[in-house]
């Protein structure tokens, strides 16, 4: 969108104000919303000169609600506003460059081009602190009279739905007898250890069919020597650490209870070779 914006446009305002109601860094927003939001004005002159980058200028407004509605009121002109202009590289933020040697190191996401969201279960009872709590619940869920309400069913999950127990194609071993048709002593799945939270290890049913995004490539990488590096790479950071580490499979939410393509495989195969 930002490369388009740049070829289609000759110049470009963007006033941002702000208002991000997560995280660490929160500020009041114009609006009922926890999203940042900006006012943005694009203009051309005739007719497009898509080799030509158009000009991007950037300012914020700071302040309550209240302040910035009344810095908003008093905006007359372009002039009344301090811009700073940003870099015309196509796909470049609309920002203005840092100052400092630390903006010009390498991005992580440049140095390990590789990031993979998160397993998602929809369902927290397939995890637990040990092993035992989760025996204990799936010989619950065999006994129950209801397998569909125990189980927690989704619109990617159900009891009566015909899945693959096996967490990658590779694996061979794969059981997809639907939940609603395992025999009242049906033994437990595996059980994994799993990096639920940053400082939260717990441990999961390893079984597809209990969880709806399942994350087969990450799996397919997963061994002994496998590291995970978990970050926010499209939502700001908060206080506290940038990156967190986990040799333990994790989960969407692993870094900070919100994720997104944030997990980041040190290794390609799962025998570290790659």
């Amino acid at each position: 969108m930002r490369e388009h914006m740049r070829r289609t446009c000759d110049e470009v305002w963007i006033l941002d104000l702000g208002g991000e109601g997560r995280g660490g860094r929160t500020s009041e927003n114009v609006f009922a919303i926890q999203t940042p939001v900006a006012v943005a004005v694009a203009m051309r002159r005739g007719g497009a000169r898509p080799e030509t980058p158009a000009r991007v200028r950037y300012a914020r407004i700071d302040g309550s609600r209240a302040e910035k509605l009344a810095q908003l009121d008093g905006i007359r002109g372009f002039g009344d506003v301090p811009w700073q202009d940003c870099p015309d590289d196509w796909q470049a933020p609309f920002l203005p460059p840092g100052a400092g040697s630390y903006f010009g190191l390498p991005l992580l996401t440049d140095l390990m081009p590789w990031q993979h969201s998160g397993v998602q279960l929809k369902r927290t009872w397939p995890i637990a602190p040990d092993a035992e709590t989760l025996e204990r619940r799936w010989r619950a869920l065999m006994r129950t009279r209801s397998r569909a309400d125990a189980f927690r069913e989704t619109r990617d999950r159900t009891v009566a739905g015909r899945y693959s127990s096996a967490l990658t194609g590779a694996t061979a071993e794969s059981d997809e007898t639907p939940l609603a048709e395992l025999p009242p002593n049906a033994a437990a799945p595996p059980i994994r250890r799993y990096a639920y939270r940053s400082l939260d290890r717990q441990h999961v049913l390893a079984d597809g069919r209990l969880m709806d995004f399942r994350r087969p490539d990450l799996w397919r990488v997963h061994g002994d020597r496998q590291i995970y590096l978990a970050s926010l790479l499209t939502k700001p950071l908060g206080d506290g650490p940038a990156l967190v580490a986990s040799a333990d499979m994790p989960d969407l939410d692993h870094f900070s209870g919100r994720g997104a393509k944030d997990a980041i495989p040190l290794y390609r195969t799962a025998d570290g070779s790659d």
